[in-house]
């Protein structure tokens, strides 16, 4: 059988968010901001503002890559183990 689970084309443009293991930080925008259902312009004045729900880290200093660590991300929106019932 052709299990081809690398697949680009039918990556789900929803909100995947990778794991710690995968990816120990993801970008603020679009991967964080999307998740919480912000616009892009909306993430970046949160971030300004210092009203979203993660904590956002400025990668290599001042000017550069927002980052936010993946684990907050992925406790916030309750994806790992989330307790039955």
């Amino acid at each position: 059988g052709e299990h081809n689970m690398t697949t680009k084309s039918t990556e789900s443009t929803d909100r995947h968010i990778p794991t710690v293991e995968e990816s120990p930080t993801v970008p603020l925008w679009p991967i964080a901001g999307q998740s919480i259902g912000l616009q892009r312009t909306a993430t970046f004045e949160g971030h300004r503002r210092g009203t979203l729900p993660f904590p956002v880290i400025q990668a290599g200093g001042p000017g550069g890559k927002l980052q936010v660590p993946t684990a907050a991300l992925r406790r916030l929106l309750e994806l790992d183990g989330q307790a039955p019932g």
